[in-house]
């Protein structure tokens, strides 16, 4: 076996595999199951182009593989990168992504309390309405009770025939019903019956 698997393996450390030629090929694919039998601190220094103590830094926490050769540390080639790498990534999303139970104790109780809140504004929301909405729809009601009420007087006549004293009661009726419609819409909004949230908050202030 050659001194660069040795080194992979946790063989006998050898400085010269820190800058040694053709370290590129020990990467091509043929070898990749080499790797699943663990690297050393030496072999990781020269994959990620970084000096020993940056290295041991960066794996002060990474849980070894075994012990190797003359007492080197052997790690897992897939756990050590995820300790040496530093992660890009959304974190923001990556913690909304996890299952609460994964989260950490101090995460857990904001999560579930920030989850708490977004039930009670989406229950509040569900009675409240914007005033455009709102006037939109009261003005296509009103639209379709005046144009039924105005043709009263065509239906009933093509149905059972309407004399011209018959006609123009049933159009004064028409007309009073629309009148007090009116009226009584008018004077809802005047007297001001149904008060903004914002009122609340005005009051809490003062």
């Amino acid at each position: 076996m050659s001194i660069m698997f040795d080194d992979i393996l946790g063989g006998d450390e050898d400085p010269a595999l820190n800058s040694g030629p053709g370290f590129e090929k020990y990467l091509k694919t043929s070898h990749v199951h080499e790797l699943q039998r663990g690297v050393t601190i030496n072999w990781l220094m020269q994959a990620f182009g970084m000096k020993r103590a940056a290295m041991e830094k960066r794996l002060g926490n990474c849980p070894m593989l075994r012990a190797g050769q003359n007492g080197s540390k052997v790690y897992d080639f897939r756990v050590a990168c995820a300790y040496i790498v530093d992660p890009k990534l959304d974190v923001k999303k990556y913690i909304e992504n996890m299952d609460p139970k994964d989260l950490p104790e101090n995460l857990r109780s904001e999560y579930w309390g920030a989850r708490i809140k977004e039930q009670k504004a989406r229950l509040n929301g569900e009675g409240l309405w914007l005033t455009e909405d709102v006037q939109a729809s009261f003005a296509a009601v009103f639209k379709l009770i005046k144009e039924t009420i105005t043709l009263w007087t065509d239906t009933i006549d093509e149905s059972t025939g309407l004399s011209s004293e018959q006609v123009e009661i049933v159009d004064q009726l028409g007309r009073a019903l629309l009148s007090e419609i009116d009226e009584t819409v008018a004077t809802y909004a005047r007297q001001g019956r149904t008060r903004s949230q914002v009122q609340e908050f005005d009051e809490d202030v003062s």
